[in-house]
């Protein structure tokens, strides 16, 4: 390369240093079934691309680093080590963009996402976690939470035979988001359009915070489409009176969500820009500066990787979206809730700082088929702070309460 204001020429070298990050491991795990031992001499390996410094680092013969090689070639799909290389250099350098809030294409974590057209030209991706043959449950993610579950969520679907069916909701991911719908009815008609074409009747509907309203509607149109519903996580249509009780920034977006929707879209777009400039993290700490429990999610390398990957989800294509969704908390639905004719249990955090039990006991009241479970040291991001439990009861509903036709 020749400068223009000097007569010599030079050669210019980028180093792009990939860091593997705790969120490289997550992800390859979650992906490969990697065991903690063949991470371990994956990120060696990457690191030192020396299989007899991998050996001296884990105190082991060659033979057994390359006999773990061998598997982990097997597992990933990869023909050689340097296509291995490869495939961690690129999980390692999306990492780090998700991580920086600038991907501008969406990518399954799980290498399974697949595209399903429906025949009125809308698209939607979707992806599964559990057992690949399991009994299907329908799983539909909320704003900020769910696109991957815990690794351990995965085991127990697997270990009793469950398959979450995950789709992308209109604008998220890679699933198309059609402005001449209103938004509620965008999201069900989506909703109705991938069981349809999944060839699905009468399986569980399982919906994580605001994911829940269009499994209400869809179920309120067709009361044939679900046999039980789960409700996790605080959701407004489940608990207006809780409302009253946001911090004063949740509250002025939801107040903007219905009445100016534009000047909402202004002020995303700004922050998608802050975001940008200084990362998905330091937007987490923002969102959830007012709940200790989530800070700590947000925090914690085993599940701080699960919560980017959900806001990667949600901004990828842009702000409307966001704006949409926060327009969907003030979805008429109630109705939906008073006339539904089959089981669902709402799992809600007691540390949220919206949590009041006697408002929960009055929906139990408006509808007896409406169960409440409190669900204690949780709050926004539970699904994450009590795994096990929740997934306990996911199964437990999704083997009793499967009516497929």
């Amino acid at each position: 390369m020749k400068a223009s204001n000097q007569d010599s020429y030079y050669i210019v070298i980028r180093s792009l240093e990939l860091e593997w990050s705790s969120e490289v491991s997550t992800t390859l795990s979650q992906a490969f079934d990697l065991t903690d031992a063949e991470i371990d001499v994956a990120r060696q390996f990457f690191e030192n691309c020396d299989l007899a410094a991998v050996a001296a680092l884990r105190k082991v013969s060659v033979h057994t680093v390359r006999t773990q090689m061998k598997t982990i070639l097997s597992k990933t799909g990869a023909t050689s080590q340097a296509e291995l290389i490869r495939l961690f250099s690129m999980v390692a350098s999306r990492q780090m963009l998700r991580n920086r809030g600038l991907l501008t294409e969406w990518q399954d974590p799980l290498g399974r996402e697949e595209i399903l057209m429906t025949n009125s030209g809308r698209k939607i991706a979707w992806t599964w976690m559990g057992a690949p043959d399991g009994t299907p449950a329908i799983f539909l993610r909320g704003m900020a939470m769910g696109y991957l579950l815990p690794e351990s969520a995965e085991k127990m679907l697997k270990r009793a035979g469950v398959k979450l069916l995950i789709p992308s909701r209109p604008g998220y991911g890679n699933s198309s988001l059609h402005e001449d719908l209103p938004v509620l009815e965008d999201n069900r008609v989506m909703l109705e359009e991938f069981l349809v074409g999944m060839g699905l009747k009468g399986c569980v509907g399982i919906g994580l915070s605001d994911g829940i309203i269009p499994l209400l509607a869809q179920q309120d149109k067709d009361p044939d489409t679900f046999s039980a519903l789960i409700s996790v996580g605080f959701n407004g249509c489940l608990n207006r009176a809780a409302f009253r009780r946001l911090p004063v920034p949740q509250a002025t977006l939801l107040r903007l969500a219905k009445t100016a929707p534009r000047l909402l879209d202004l002020i995303a777009r700004i922050g998608q820009r802050m975001i940008a400039r200084y990362g998905v993290d330091w937007y987490l700490e923002r969102a959830h500066a007012s709940t200790p429990l989530d800070l700590q999610i947000c925090r914690d390398p085993r599940t701080a990787t699960l919560v980017r990957d959900a806001c990667s989800h949600l901004v990828v294509q842009g702000t409307r979206t966001f704006v949409r969704d926060m327009q969907m908390f003030h979805a008429p639905v109630d109705s939906a809730i008073d006339e539904l004719a089959i089981p669902m249990l709402s799992m809600v955090p007691t540390e949220d700082g919206l949590f009041d039990i006697h408002e929960y006991r009055q929906l139990e009241k408006r509808n007896a088929r409406v169960k409440v479970l409190p669900v204690p040291e949780s709050a926004d991001l539970l699904i994450y702070q009590k795994t096990n439990l929740i997934m306990d009861r996911i199964i437990e509903i999704v083997t009793t309460h499967n009516k497929l036709t």
